[in-house]
């Protein structure tokens, strides 16, 4: 008699739960740090962040405060376990890598750089409280 001891389905599922939770998180916090970091005229740059999951968006359209402030349309979703961090106003970019007559403010870069680390110790922390083991094993298997 041979017994089968294949439960890989349901801790995929949990790790699969897991970073999806994780991901999520750690794009809002990524959002809250970018808006703190924002410069602040009108608060519309501020405002106009914005987290894309494959099923949620805390999107917001805004009115211009002021002539020549424009806003991008929201974004189609990303894929599993995915999440994109958006600057909705059109001027985000400029500000965040500066331009030949404005040095750049970053906003998005530091609060990403911030979230590096606790995501990965986290990530890391799930693949292995399900017993996959290390994150370079937890890459390889999925």
């Amino acid at each position: 008699m041979e017994l089968e001891f294949n439960h890989f389905d349901e801790v995929f599922a949990g790790i699969d739960q897991q970073v999806n939770q994780l991901v999520r998180k750690t794009a809002f916090d990524i959002e809250g740090s970018a808006k703190q970091e924002s410069r602040v005229r009108y608060g519309f740059m501020r405002n106009a962040w914005y987290v894309r999951t494959e099923d949620s968006s805390d999107y917001t359209s805004l009115s211009a405060p002021a002539p020549g402030y424009r806003e991008f349309p929201e974004i189609a979703a990303p894929g599993h376990n995915e999440a994109l961090i958006v600057g909705g106003a059109a001027h985000t970019v400029y500000n965040e890598y500066g331009t030949s007559k404005m040095g750049a403010q970053p906003m998005l870069t530091p609060a990403v750089e911030r979230a590096r680390q606790p995501f990965l110790t986290a990530l890391e922390a799930a693949s292995n409280g399900a017993g996959v083991g290390t994150i370079a094993e937890f890459a390889l298997i999925g």
